[in-house]
């Protein structure tokens, strides 16, 4: 039998955004996240409007999220979630 030991992931580098928030309409604004842990880790970016109900954010799952030039509609809460091959999250 094969032991596999699964290093829980940790998010070890994180951008707030850039440029830093407050932003004005059109600016190019990156957020970007670093996990480590066991590979392969999974990314998953995230959006609310409370900062509390947190719903997937449809094909963002690279550990950055780019926005060419940020919208009033943009304005949320966004976050990563970074999950190991267990599905343990960060």
């Amino acid at each position: 039998a094969k032991v596999v030991v699964v290093i829980p992931p940790v998010i070890s580098q994180q951008t707030s955004s850039s440029p830093v928030s407050p932003v004005t309409e059109e600016d190019l604004v990156i957020l970007s996240v670093q996990g480590d842990g066991t590979p392969p880790l999974k990314y998953q970016w995230q959006i609310s409007d409370d900062g509390t109900t947190w719903s997937n954010v449809p094909g963002k799952t690279l550990n950055k999220l780019v926005f060419s030039k940020i919208q009033l509609g943009n304005d949320a809460y966004y976050r990563c979630v970074v999950n190991n091959i267990l599905d343990e999250p960060a």
